[in-house]
């Protein structure tokens, strides 16, 4: 046999070996290089209009749920609370004021009533003069009067008097003092969950409106890996099933994971212009589906996974 015939047949062989290795070894998995860290990133806002007055938080701080992130400027809404606190306080006095104006209506019509019968009794007895009776009625029916307006004067407040005028307001001003107190506590910025602090782009001194991102926070303690398979990967994936993730800054150390869930559509589904197929102009393009994997026992060290790190996700389907 000559010496290139050897070759030959040594190469086919090993190719055809090297062949049987790749197959065997990838039996039983799925493997993508199309992956990347995820977690939970909070953009933080202003609720209201104002200038920063303190900012508590630096670059890549660590802070927990509730930790104060920064106080905008108070004095302005301190007043409007003062003023709403103000306008409440008229507004019961109001309401008061009514109350006892009828009050003591009531009282003078009683204390009429009873001197009106008094000088009946006497003039019928021919002790009290006719005189002295018409200034009892009419003091009575001075008092009938008073009461006739106070109590008109109150009315309720369907009918539009001054009591329910009187009641609306202080309902108002109610609504007025809640408001003014909401918007001071906004002036105090908390952190909604535990993260490190990122993307600030928020300085002491600088005029803020709500909606406007002033920095970022990155929850560490829930990561996890989406991995985008080929369509034609998917036959044997499975939830719950085991993964290993490498992550390129780490270069061979691999974490433990599992499938936790698969994607409802491709992700071209979800771009800004979706492929038509119906339009005519179809090319068949293998397509990719998201499978979310979740970590086991990963821990935060010097070791560290961040969102956006590049990685590559084994699955054992067998």
């Amino acid at each position: 046999m000559k010496k290139a015939q050897k070759v030959a047949i040594g190469l086919i062989t090993a190719i055809v070996v090297g062949v049987v290795v790749m197959v065997i070894a990838g039996h039983g998995r799925e493997t993508t290089d199309d992956a990347q860290i995820e977690a939970h990133v909070v953009n933080i806002s202003a609720r209201i209009p104002g200038q920063v007055q303190k900012l508590l938080v630096a670059d890549n701080q660590q802070v927990k749920a509730g930790d104060p992130i920064l106080e905008l400027d108070k004095a302005e809404l301190e007043a409007r609370l003062s003023a709403a606190e103000a306008d409440l306080a008229s507004a019961r006095s109001g309401v008061e004021a009514g109350e006892s104006n009828v009050s003591a209506s009531v009282s003078r019509l009683k204390f009429a009533e009873i001197e009106l019968n008094r000088a009946r009794k006497l003039n019928k007895e021919g002790v009290l003069a006719k005189a002295e009776l018409d200034s009892a009625i009419n003091q009575h029916d001075q008092a009938k009067a008073a009461y006739d307006t106070s109590v008109a004067s109150l009315g309720s407040t369907k009918k539009g008097g001054s009591l329910g005028a009187a009641l609306a307001r202080v309902q108002q001003a109610e609504a007025s003092l809640a408001l003014a107190r909401l918007n001071l506590s906004y002036t105090t910025i908390t952190a909604p969950i535990n993260g490190i602090v990122s993307r600030r782009s928020v300085e002491s001194g600088q005029m803020v409106t709500p909606m406007v991102p002033l920095l970022a926070l990155v929850d560490l303690d829930d990561v996890w890996v989406v991995a985008n398979y080929k369509e034609d990967q998917l036959e044997d994936i499975r939830l719950g099933q085991k993964a290993k993730v490498k992550v390129d800054s780490y270069g061979s150390k691999t974490f433990e994971a599992e499938v936790a869930s698969i994607g409802a559509a491709t992700g071209s589904k979800f771009a800004l212009i979706p492929p038509d197929n119906a339009s005519g102009n179809f090319v068949k393009v293998v397509q990719r589906i998201p499978i979310l994997l979740h970590f086991k026992n990963l821990k935060q060290d010097a070791l560290a996974v961040r969102p956006g790190m590049s990685a590559d996700v084994t699955i054992f389907t067998k």
